[in-house]
């Protein structure tokens, strides 16, 4: 007598059923759409506005931004000038190293009597 193996059965039925798939995918989009209607609402009461891009920042609090101009002294030095709203800085960049001085931007006072600008006379 010769004994055969019987065959494995195999499955045949899905894993997951049609009925499943449904109820997940309405679950993923239910979900998303909370999820949409939350920061939609944070976002109108203020709480996103660091992230959002529709409204830019208020002006005051943007810094202002540095005015840069450069010149080439010689092959190996370059002078910057850095100015922005009441102040400006001088950067020297040479072999040496870099120096940074501030500037005095108020403008000088015109003499209104041929003096000098202090206001004092000369010819007395």
């Amino acid at each position: 007598m010769l004994v055969v193996a019987q065959p494995i059965p195999f499955r045949s039925d899905p894993v997951i059923g049609g009925d499943q798939v449904l109820w997940i995918v309405l679950a993923t989009v239910g979900l998303l759409a909370l999820a949409f209607v939350v920061l939609v609402h944070l976002r109108r009461k203020g709480w996103l506005n660091a992230w959002s891009v529709g409204r830019p920042l208020p002006q005051a609090q943007v810094p202002p931004r540095w005015q840069v101009q450069s010149q080439r002294i010689s092959r190996r030095t370059t002078v910057h000038t850095l100015s922005r709203e009441g102040s400006a800085l001088l950067v020297v960049e040479s072999p040496n190293g870099v120096a940074v001085t501030a500037l005095d931007t108020k403008p000088a006072v015109p003499s209104t009597e041929g003096g000098i600008a202090d206001g004092t006379s000369q010819s007395e």
